[in-house]
């Protein structure tokens, strides 16, 4: 599901989807939602585990982004979003595709299809394509997975009341955290000229480009995108200078500067 920006999916126990969930303590515009916080007593609950896979992410620390990972479903082994994130944490080290770290991939697939997508609707269709478009994109299925994201971008799209093939809004039009989930939801269908207008929306828009440190550079969502030279652009704004700074002393950004790409 960085700002959370999204999906981190909340699913308790076998499949019983509620809506689109966002990350533990990720930014101000995330809808936070810690379902099983507390379930085991004094040990860590779901939403603080994901938010420490996150965090550590985004900090460079891979192997303790692993370690969590396996910790969680270990505890947890039929949440989707514990498979989920430990499959971002594996993907990050390029590890996803060996033994371990394919077959959590195909746990959280088997545990999507425990549900026929025909008895969804509304968020909880949403939270379904989500996971197991991520599932088939984590077992190589790409074109199975392009096709959940891509409905899953236009129903989205649909939401807010964007035409299937309309222009884009300007930022004042459309949320930023609509925006960044659609840039999302573009780059992981295929269509990324349409996920980099969106991510332009979106910070444009006001989005907060240190939220959760920083998560949107590593964001595995935004994987296809690492490579295009507009993206790092986009997130790397020129600050206006003031009279007082110009033009010494204004900050100066690297393309591409910092974790994720």
């Amino acid at each position: 599901m960085g700002i959370q920006v999204k999906h981190v999916v909340v699913v308790a126990s076998v499949f019983s989807v509620v809506g689109f969930g966002y990350v533990v303590g990720f930014g101000d515009i995330d809808v936070v939602r810690s379902p099983r916080a507390g379930a085991l007593g004094r040990q860590a609950g779901v939403g603080q585990m994901v938010g420490n896979i996150r965090g550590s992410m985004v900090a460079g620390r891979g192997r303790e982004a692993m370690r969590v990972g396996d910790e969680l479903v270990f505890r947890y082994p039929q949440d989707a979003r514990a498979h989920l994130n430990r499959g971002y944490a594996y993907r990050m080290m390029g590890l996803d595709t060996q033994e371990d770290g394919f077959e959590g991939w195909g746990m959280l697939r088997a545990i999507v299809g425990q549900r026929s997508m025909l008895s969804l609707s509304g968020n909880a269709l949403g939270n379904a394509l989500y996971l197991r478009g991520w599932a088939l994109r984590g077992v190589g299925l790409i074109d199975e997975s392009r096709a959940d994201f891509l409905q899953l971008a236009l129903m989205t799209e649909q939401g807010i009341g964007v035409a299937e093939g309309e222009a884009l809004a300007g930022s004042g039009e459309i949320g930023r955290g609509s925006a960044y989930n659609l840039a999302c939801y573009w780059a992981l269908a295929g269509d990324y000229e349409r996920a980099i207008g969106y991510w332009r929306v979106c910070v444009e828009g006001g989005y907060d480009l240190n939220t959760g440190g920083g998560w949107w550079r590593v964001d595995p969502d935004f994987e296809d995108l690492w490579e295009d030279e507009r993206f790092w652009t986009i997130g790397t704004p020129t600050p206006t200078p003031t009279p007082q700074s110009a033009p010494q002393s204004a900050p100066q950004y690297e393309e591409g500067d910092g974790e994720g790409g």
